[in-house]
């Protein structure tokens, strides 16, 4: 016997050799996903068993949107602080390219596995201050009034100090030039003393005026001679031995 199937079908067709076969003509039910459970847990992503698989798919979306940025997080490079610039950027492949580190003749650089040790060669900087290092020193020398007074260290600086000239009796005329001190005598033509020193001892006991005279008069002709540009003499006798 041949039957339809709830009229929405092929009717069966069968032969005398052809058992009827009855086709399975039921409507198609469309399983949302609020109707699937999970009956395992999910350790990686520590979603639990139990859930709903719209409730799974909602947490895994948000656990795999949180590990994608914490990776793109953990592959950003860039330079911080005001110092020379480590990072470089990224180049034409995507790569991120990190500038190396060159030592130097007074500057060790020492990779290792996990560090890069930087130190001063203390033999190259020794050799090198030896070769370059210049030393200053001031000293008097002659028989004349001393220049230089002594030196003033603060920190790393020497600072030299020198004495200044100048003239107490306005008698000398001192001038400082670019790369000289010109230093002469201001002589007044009108008044011009010459000073004459004579020992008590030069003179006998009791001396007058005469006496004074010839003991000028016993003197050198140049010590007692009177020049165009004197004025005036001042005898000066002193106690003592001459």
């Amino acid at each position: 016997m041949c039957n339809k199937c709830n009229g929405g079908c092929n009717s069966c067709q069968c032969t005398c050799n052809t058992p009827c076969i009855t086709p399975d003509c039921a409507c198609k039910v469309f399983i949302t996903t609020d109707c699937v459970t999970l009956t395992e847990d999910l350790p990686c992503s520590n979603i639990l068993k139990g859930q709903t698989e719209t409730e799974v798919l909602k947490q895994l979306d948000a656990y795999i949107c949180e590990l994608f940025g914490t990776v793109q997080n953990f592959l950003q490079l860039i330079n911080i602080g005001g110092g020379i610039e480590v990072y470089k950027g990224v180049n034409n492949l995507g790569k991120k390219e990190i500038r190396t580190l060159i030592d130097s003749n007074l500057i060790n650089i020492v990779q290792g596995t996990d560090n890069i040790t930087i130190s001063v060669d203390e033999v190259a900087l020794n050799n090198f201050i030896e070769a370059n290092q210049k030393t200053y020193s001031i000293t008097n020398i002659g028989t004349g009034a001393e220049v230089y007074k002594n030196s003033t260290i603060v920190g790393d600086n020497t600072t030299f100090n020198l004495k200044k000239i100048k003239s107490s009796s306005g008698d000398l005329n001192i001038i400082n030039g670019i790369d000289d001190i010109d230093i002469n005598l201001q002589v007044d033509q009108d008044n011009f003393v010459r000073r004459l020193k004579i020992f008590d001892t030069d003179l006998p006991n009791n001396y007058t005026k005469q006496d004074i005279c010839d003991y000028i008069l016993s003197l050198p002709e140049i010590s007692r001679t009177i020049l165009e540009t004197d004025s005036k003499w001042n005898i000066v006798i002193e106690e003592g031995a001459s």
